[in-house]
């Protein structure tokens, strides 16, 4: 493999950590429940703002949801690159596997 498709693969792997960063954050803060954010809220650490957040027509999740399907969309054509530079004869259903 030459040293292109080494970089492709590690630009893939930070797109899927970035996805799975995005995921469980965006999965934490919809698994609260209302409760929990009234006493986050009373403490005084963001509570009104995670609860915000929690509505699914809240314009930062929308922008989380946007970026973590664009970091695993990119993630798999990068894969796909790299497979081709690497010369492997299926590329792209490798990189199409990637995604699943």
């Amino acid at each position: 493999m030459s040293g292109t498709a080494w970089l492709l693969l590690a630009g893939a792997l930070l797109l899927l950590v970035l996805y799975l960063a995005l995921s469980v954050t965006l999965t934490a803060v919809t698994s609260l429940n209302r409760v929990a954010l009234r006493r986050i809220g009373q403490e005084g650490q963001g509570g009104t703002w995670l609860e915000e957040l929690r509505s699914s027509s809240n314009e930062y999740r929308i922008a989380a949801q946007l970026a973590r399907q664009a970091a695993l969309l990119w993630a798999v054509l990068l894969t796909g690159f790299a497979a081709h530079r690497a010369g492997l004869t299926h590329a792209w259903a490798l990189a199409a596997r990637a995604g699943f």
